[in-house]
């Protein structure tokens, strides 16, 4: 038998029905130990304060005189996104690229939005993905902010935040320095001396020889 269920949970009890003459019973968890909340009393499995991480595979042994026989049942714990986000805070400089990845732990599937807040919409550019990721590839002084993603299941919704701040040289400031550096390495390859001999020289070592 499968069956999920939506926390939280008190407790939860597993009966295996008994036989004749009436069998020692005994529970056990595929790959695992029994949950630490746990106990068995005539045969009874109860669990207590049952969480996400009791999900799996329930086993019930029965034995008498007769032989033995097993049961199974499987449990699975539904819970909502628990949603973070890396990084959380971030400071930069205009030109740099920001990427912010929301990761959520919960029941799947699991759907994920970014959007920043205070404003209607995310700067021109940005690009989401359906896992979760933020991207903008050149930063400008006006991305700095709080992005949100919001993550969201059939259980419920989780939110995180992404404090960006990008200071630096504004916009024009910067493109001037990039192009005063270009400027400088160009001059400097125009003066740069040459990797060969000229002619003149050639001709210069030619006479001394020649007297």
């Amino acid at each position: 038998m499968v069956f999920s269920m939506p926390p939280p949970l008190s407790s939860l009890l597993f009966v295996c029905f008994p036989g004749s003459p009436p069998p020692v019973i005994t529970w056990s968890k595929l790959r695992a130990p029994l949950p630490w909340k746990h106990t068995v009393d005539n045969g009874v499995l109860t669990l207590t304060g049952v969480g996400r991480q009791d999900s799996g595979q329930y086993i019930c042994n029965a034995t008498n005189e007769h032989g033995y026989s097993e049961a199974y049942t499987q449990m699975e714990v539904e819970s909502p996104p628990y949603a973070t986000s890396l990084p959380d805070q971030v400071k930069l400089r205009p030109g740099d690229s920001l990427v912010l990845q929301c990761l959520a732990h919960g029941s799947h599937p699991i759907q994920f939005e970014w959007s920043r807040v205070g404003r209607p919409s995310l700067p021109a550019g940005t690009e989401t993905t359906k896992a979760g990721k933020l991207m903008i590839a050149r930063l400008r002084t006006s991305d700095s902010g709080t992005y949100k993603c919001v993550a969201t299941n059939h259980i419920g919704t989780s939110e995180a935040l992404a404090k960006v701040v990008v200071r630096g040289l504004n916009d024009l400031t910067l493109a001037l320095f990039h192009l005063v550096e270009n400027t400088k390495e160009q001059n400097s390859e125009l003066d740069a001396p040459p990797s060969c001999d000229t002619p003149s020289q050639s001709r210069l070592t030619l006479n001394k020889h020649m007297k």
